[in-house]
C-alpha cells in the first residue's frame, strides 16, 4: 500500500523513509507505529476510505512498502533527512549543474521534478500540495518541470502553469493523447485519482499533435513550452498490434508536426516519453530527435540503454532525461517495480544493493539519485514526489555526500554495467568527466 505519513507536528507528508507496522480488518487500515523522515512519531488511528482525504492516507495494493524501518530499507536516516536540521547546500538554493538537452540551447537543471502526482497519478494530494512540492522546488534552484495532459487529464498541466508563470523555468509536456470531455468510467484503471472530468485518447497523427499542442498552452496558461515529447509510444504500452498503428501515425504525420513546431521556434526540443528502449531505437529511424525522457531504465538497478541505445543517441546527437530513477519505488523500499509487483531477482538484487550501501554509510535513495548522472549522455533526473515533505528528502538525498569507494565496491561485485561511468563527486554540484 502507498501511505502518506504523520510529522512530528501532526501533519500529514509523503514521507520516502519510514516504519509502519498494520493491521486490517475488513475496509479498515490501522497504523500501529510509524516513523517518518521528518519526525518520529508513534500513533493508532484507523484509516477509511471515507477518512482518505482527512488522514491523507491512500490505500494502493500495487504500491506496498515493506514494514521495516528507516535504516533497513535505504542506510542510516542521519544521512537522509535529519529531524528538524537545516537544509543543506542543496537545498538552499546553490547553483545546481545545468545540461543541455540534445545539441539544443535549451539547458536543464540536473534534477529536475516529474509532475505525474501533481495530477493524482497514484497519489493523493491537493492543488495547494501539489503547487507546494514546485515551490519547494523552485526555492531550492530547481527550474526543470515534466508534465503530460494524461497526468491528471489536464490537472498537472494547470498547476504546473500557475506555479511556473512569471518564473525562470524549462518546461516539457507530451503529446499522444487527446482529452475527450466527459468523465473516464474508472479513472483509478489509468491510476490517476480525483482527476478532471476528461477521458484520454491516443492519437499520433499530425492534427492530433497540433491539437495536443495547442491545448496543453491553453491548459498551462502559458505562452511557451520547451520541449514536446510523444507519450507512451511503444509495445510496453500498446501491445506489438496496436503499436504498429500507432507508429504509423507518428511516422506518417506526427513526426512532420514535432519538427514543423520545432523549425518554426515555436518548441526548441522534440523527443519520446516513454518505458522503453527499443521504441526510441526505432524512433531515431524515422527522425532526429533531441532528447529521449525513459522511464525506470537507467537506473542504479539496470543499465540496459548501454547495450544498444545509448551508443545510437550518442551517434544521433539525442540526450536522455531519467524518469523513474527509483526504479517504480523498488529502490525505496516499496516492493514495486515496473509499475508492478518486484519480482524475486529484482528483490534480491535491490537488498545486494542495500547491502552495500549500508556499509559505506550510504542511503540507497540518494545512490539511485546520483548514478545516472555520472554519464553525459543523461541531461537530468527527474524523480516523481507526493509532498513538499517529500521532496526535502529527495533535495537531501541529492545533496548527499558518497564516498568514490562506494561506487568502486558496486563495480567489484558486479552489480553495475561493466561500462556504466561512476560519479566523480556529487554530480548534482560538480561536473562530470
Amino acid at each position: 500500500m502507498s501511505l502518506t505519513s504523520p510529522t512530528s507536528k501532526g501533519e500529514f507528508v509523503a514521507a520516502p523513509c519510514w516504519d509502519a507496522r498494520t493491521s486490517t480488518t475488513g475496509s479498515s487500515l490501522t497504523i500501529h507505529r510509524l516513523r517518518c523522515c521528518v519526525g518520529t512519531t508513534s500513533v493508532r488511528q484507523p484509516a477509511h476510505r471515507m477518512c482518505e482525504k482527512k488522514f491523507g492516507l491512500f490505500v494502493q495494493p500495487a504500491m506496498n512498502l515493506p514494514a521495516v524501518g528507516p535504516e533497513e530499507a535505504y542506510g542510516p536516516v542521519n544521512r537522509t533527512v535529519a529531524n528538524g536540521d537545516g537544509l543543506g547546500s542543496v537545498e538552499q538554493g546553490m547553483n545546481m549543474q545545468k545540461r543541455n538537452l540534445g545539441q539544443t540551447s535549451i539547458e536543464v537543471t540536473v534534477l529536475g521534478v516529474g509532475c505525474a502526482p501533481l495530477g493524482g497519478n497514484f497519489a493523493t494530494l491537493d492543488r495547494t500540495d501539489a503547487a507546494g512540492i514546485l515551490e519547494t522546488a523552485f526555492a531550492a534552484g530547481l527550474s526543470y518541470v515534466d508534465t503530460a495532459p494524461f497526468y491528471g487529464f489536464g490537472r498537472s498541466e494547470r498547476v504546473v502553469g500557475d506555479v511556473v508563470r512569471g518564473r525562470s523555468y524549462v518546461l516539457s509536456t507530451k503529446v499522444g493523447r487527446l482529452l475527450v470531455p466527459g468523465s473516464a468510467p474508472d479513472p483509478m484503471s489509468f491510476g490517476m485519482i480525483e482527476p478532471l472530468p476528461f477521458h484520454p485518447v491516443y492519437d499520433y497523427s499530425y492534427d492530433g499533435v497540433m491539437r495536443s499542442f495547442d491545448e496543453s498552452l491553453q491548459r498551462l496558461g502559458l505562452d511557451r513550452i520547451d520541449a514536446l515529447l510523444v507519450h507512451d509510444i511503444g509495445e510496453f504500452q500498446h501491445g506489438a498490434r496496436d503499436n504498429a498503428r500507432h507508429f504509423a501515425d507518428l511516422t506518417r504525420g506526427g513526426y512532420r508536426a514535432l519538427e514543423e513546431l520545432r523549425a518554426s521556434g515555436r518548441v526548441s526540443a522534440i523527443g519520446l516519453g516513454v518505458n522503453e528502449n527499443e521504441i526510441c531505437l526505432h524512433a531515431l529511424e524515422i527522425g532526429q530527435w533531441d532528447v529521449f525522457l525513459l522511464a525506470g531504465r537507467y537506473t542504479l538497478l539496470e543499465q540496459t540503454p548501454l547495450d544498444a541505445l545509448f551508443p545510437a543517441c550518442q551517434a544521433a546527437g539525442t540526450t536522455i532525461i531519467c524518469g523513474g530513477p527509483f526504479n517504480s519505488g523498488v529502490l525505496v523500499g516499496r516492493d514495486t517495480w515496473n509499475y508492478a509487483k518486484a519480482p524475486e531477482d529484482v528483490v534480491s538484487r535491490v537488498e545486494k544493493l542495500k547491502s552495500v550501501a549500508v556499509g559505506h554509510d550510504v542511503s540507497l535513495p540518494a545512490a539511485a539519485l546520483q548514478f545516472p548522472l555520472a554519464h553525459r549522455l543523461v541531461s537530468s533526473v527527474i524523480p516523481g514526489s507526493g509532498s513538499a515533505a517529500h521532496f526535502t528528502g529527495i533535495l537531501k538525498w541529492a545533496g548527499e555526500d558518497i564516498p568514490p569507494e562506494f561506487w568502486a565496491d558496486l563495480r567489484q561485485v558486479d552489480l553495475v554495467h561493466t561500462d556504466a561511468p561512476l560519479p566523480r563527486g556529487n554530480p548534482f554540484l560538480q561536473p562530470q568527466s
